[in-house]
């Protein structure tokens, strides 16, 4: 992988031509049928240098998620938080987002809020343990 002055990319993570994500180390090359510590998180490598296990990364300064050697999108659970990727794999953060008629507030660091209340737009909200909040419902 190179820059377009010629010069090797290297220690930054990259899409190959078929949405695979590949770190590239400080050689150049990636990583085959290994594990490896990358800014303090461990990834798993298989003998085609794709990420194997479900995983945070930044790639272009945007945080990420790794899962099944591509960039996740749509949904995602996250040590008990959930997440929205959207297409490009960039998180849903600091916003509202309506999905399916049910609407979801998103923490600045991209969790959903739950099992809470939100003021959101100067309206309060009560929000189920799956984020969504509660609209024309009886709260128990």
């Amino acid at each position: 992988y190179m820059n377009s002055d010629g010069s090797m990319r290297s220690n930054e993570w990259r899409l190959d031509d078929t949405g695979k994500i590949r770190y590239l180390c400080s050689w150049g090359g990636a990583y085959k049928s290994r594990s490896a510590k990358i800014n303090g998180r461990s990834y798993t490598f298989n003998s085609a240098a794709e990420v194997t296990n479900m995983q945070w990364i930044v790639m272009d300064g945007q945080w990420k998620l790794a899962k099944n050697g591509k960039i996740a999108t749509g949904w995602q659970t996250w040590d008990n938080n959930r997440y929205y990727l959207n297409a490009d794999g960039t998180m849903k953060a600091n916003e509202s987002f309506t999905d399916g008629g049910k609407t979801y507030f998103f923490r600045s660091w991209g969790g959903v809020y739950k099992n809470c209340w939100q003021t959101w737009n100067g309206k309060k909200y009560y929000l189920h343990d799956n984020g969504a909040a509660y609209q024309n419902e009886w709260l128990k």
